[in-house]
């Protein structure tokens, strides 16, 4: 019965667009960001020891979407994108910026996410501004 109540639920997301766009593109291609880089990784803990303040709470560094478990997989991705928002947004600021001695395809990967992240999510009110 759990079986069928996820694959219900992922027929269902395929025709929200916002849902795609955030869980397909923005939540996978940000693990996979970070999962594949220990250098992205160790900067984006940089960011965030510098801008974390009293009453934030601590980095959680993006996971899976998908896996065997998809629905606790997507809401634990999504939650770990939500209390790191700040954080994350950021390090890919930090990475889009002439000074920084950057890869261009990390650079322009940095600014694709950074741009997702600021239209999609704070548009509906998803995310913290």
């Amino acid at each position: 019965m759990a079986h069928r109540l996820e694959l219900s639920l992922k027929d269902a997301a395929k025709s929200v667009k916002l849902y795609d766009k955030t869980v397909n593109v923005l939540a996978m291609g940000l693990y996979y960001f970070y999962h594949n880089s220990s250098l992205n990784r160790a900067m984006l803990n940089r960011s965030a020891s510098a801008l974390k303040t009293d009453g934030d709470k601590s980095l959680l560094l993006p996971t899976r979407v998908g896996g065997t478990r998809w629905i606790g997989h997507t809401a634990l991705a999504l939650e770990h994108l939500t209390v790191s928002y700040k954080y994350i947004l950021g390090h890919l600021g930090q990475l889009t910026e002439p000074a920084e001695r950057v890869s261009t395809a990390s650079r322009a990967k940095a600014h694709a996410f950074m741009k997702l992240l600021q239209a999609e999510c704070c548009n509906v009110h998803l995310l913290p501004h």
